[in-house]
């Protein structure tokens, strides 16, 4: 079981990132996302400006979509730190807001 512990830190706080980033576009490190559906529902229902319709979009979408699963999720527009022990999860960020997702083992 992989135990991610990694920062949320705002991709505009990178300068190489920020420069190659579109605006209005997802980011999504390869190192913080380890599951082709999870990133799936952020990159569809990241709202750039709003980590609260965020967190609800993407858990109604994986409530509709993800069979037998419990998942959690956590949005913010600033930066977190987080530690999980996990098997799936995702992190993506869109302009401000910033969503981590993972399945509960």
């Amino acid at each position: 079981m992989r135990r991610p512990v990694v920062s949320a830190t705002p991709a505009s706080t990178t300068s190489t990132q920020t420069a190659r980033k579109a605006r209005g576009a997802v980011t999504i490190s390869e190192n913080k996302c380890n599951s082709i559906i999870l990133e799936d529902l952020l990159t569809k229902n990241i709202n750039e400006t709003d980590p609260v319709a965020s967190k609800r979009a993407i858990h109604k979408a994986a409530q509709e979509q993800v069979n037998d699963a419990v998942i959690d999720i956590i949005c913010s527009d600033a930066g977190f730190t987080y530690i999980v022990s996990t098997s799936e999860y995702c992190e993506a960020q869109k302009e401000k807001v910033i969503c981590f997702i993972y399945k509960k083992p």
